[in-house]
């Protein structure tokens, strides 16, 4: 499964962790914080843009760095696509599931 940045973002931002994993060619950290916001450490003057793309960085990854209040994980690709899956997917609200359904029939 390709990592989409969007489901990258999603996942940051539920989980309230940063993300950050390097492009392949310049060796450059990218980052994606608990935010949801996609930035390169130290480059973001806003006066340059930026000498990478984010979104083919991310096609590329091997491995993700998790980090959050508590430490530092690194994740293999994936790992991260299961875990990004298993956070994004939709809940069913209470009462609202199987049986529900069936009553309606």
């Amino acid at each position: 499964m390709e990592i989409k940045l969007l489901e990258l973002r999603k996942f940051a931002i539920e989980k309230r962790v940063d993300v950050g994993f390097k492009d392949k060619n310049s060796s450059e950290l990218c980052v994606v914080d608990k935010q949801g916001i996609a930035k390169i450490p130290g480059k973001n003057t806003f006066k340059e843009p930026f000498h990478i793309n984010v979104e083919e960085a991310l096609k590329t990854a091997t491995e993700f760095i998790i980090e959050d209040g508590k430490g530092r994980q690194i994740i293999a690709v994936e790992k991260m696509a299961e875990m990004i899956a298993d956070a994004l997917k939709p809940r069913t609200p209470a009462g609202h599931g199987i049986t529900a359904k069936k009553e309606e029939d």
